[in-house]
């Protein structure tokens, strides 16, 4: 159980669950101290729990986040409220990214084991949290789709493709990622 105050961290989902189903979900958040340079994932780990962070910042890197030589891309740093693993909560799965602590923080971690404990005790409560979560991942999802297409305009492609290449290439990427033939 946390002994921070998550309607402060997660208004959102506090909004939408409502104080009763947000405290219950509190009940089964396992607060975990993080050390500045602590690798809390590492690409290729397997997962099977979600987290957000309570206090601190994460950096983010796509791939190994070591400077070995192993392919990896810094991405940008998450702060407190952002979530992180909701996809290997719904899908236990190995890690694409590490996250290191570029700060003394905490994070919250909800595990797969914790999470069905919630779902025997409390279902009602169990499916907010997962409908919030999917509505959250499904937001991303959006936002990359638009960010694509955005970053790919037609007017920006360059050869001999020209924009029908470039319509191409975006759709195929687009049916890729949501899982359509085509």
């Amino acid at each position: 159980m946390s002994n921070f105050d998550l309607k402060l961290i997660l208004p959102d989902l506090h909004k939408e669950m409502g104080d009763i189903d947000f405290a219950i979900m509190q009940q089964f958040v396992e607060d975990m101290p993080v050390a500045k340079g602590e690798v809390i994932i590492n690409s290729g780990d397997e997962m099977n729990f979600a987290f957000f962070i309570i206090k601190g910042t994460l950096g983010i890197h796509l791939g190994s986040g070591k400077s070995d030589g192993s392919e990896s891309l810094e991405l940008k740093s998450a702060t407190t409220g952002k979530w992180i693993g909701q996809m290997f909560f719904l899908e236990p799965d190995k890690s694409s990214i590490t996250a290191t602590a570029l700060e003394d923080g905490v994070v919250g971690r909800i595990s797969e084991e914790a999470f069905n404990k919630m779902l025997s005790a409390y279902p009602a409560t169990a499916d907010m949290l997962l409908r919030s979560l999917s509505l959250e991942l499904s937001n991303r999802m959006r936002r990359a789709g638009k960010l694509l297409f955005k970053r790919f305009s037609w007017d920006q492609v360059e050869g001999t493709e020209g924009e029908d290449g470039a319509r191409q290439w975006f759709a195929k990427v687009y049916c890729e990622m949501n899982g359509f033939s085509g």
